[in-house]
């Protein structure tokens, strides 16, 4: 199956404006290919792009880490869906700033488990995971599926710890 992803510029007036339409266009593209996959993106669909701090500032690190303690995987991953479908919705991102959020996630998860464990000197790095793949993925539903990969390694790796932790 192909897909056809199609950015359309705004009008413009006078044949030395049309780099601007042009510009714009491209914009929708890389937007339309990253958000959504395919379609059509029109110029007036496409939302300025915030700073990246403001992306962070709307993930709540708190909750993530509070659901490790838990040990809930399904909660964990239920969570990061939500808070990452909000902060894409309030804030859309480009391709740079997807990567640097979903990878500054997948820091603090992994330092929670290496602080929530580690200090029983039981901690288990994901075996054999490709952090580094992240910044290969074109798409957020691919990166997305990539930090859900990681959340389910962190918590198998790590599952005879938390079966212990509990008793």
């Amino acid at each position: 199956q192909s897909t056809l992803t199609v950015g359309v510029g705004q009008p413009v007036n006078r044949l030395e404006e049309a780099h601007f339409s042009y510009e714009r266009a491209c914009k929708c593209l890389e937007y339309g290919m990253f958000m959504q996959g395919s379609g059509v993106i029109w110029f007036d669909g496409v939302p300025e792009v915030p700073s990246p701090g403001r992306t962070l500032d709307k993930f709540d690190f708190g909750k993530l880490e509070e659901l490790i303690r838990r040990g809930d995987p399904a909660a964990t991953q239920a969570y990061l869906d939500e808070a990452l479908s909000m902060v894409v919705k309030e804030n859309p991102l480009t391709p740079n700033q997807a990567h640097n959020l979903l990878m500054h996630i997948a820091v603090r998860m992994t330092d929670c488990f290496h602080e929530i464990y580690g200090g029983m000197n039981t901690y288990r790095e994901p075996t054999e995971f490709d952090f580094g793949g992240l910044f290969r993925l074109r798409h957020f539903s691919d990166m997305r599926q990539w930090l859900h990969v990681l959340c389910e390694r962190l918590f198998s790796e790590n599952a005879a710890v938390l079966g212990r932790s509990s008793s």
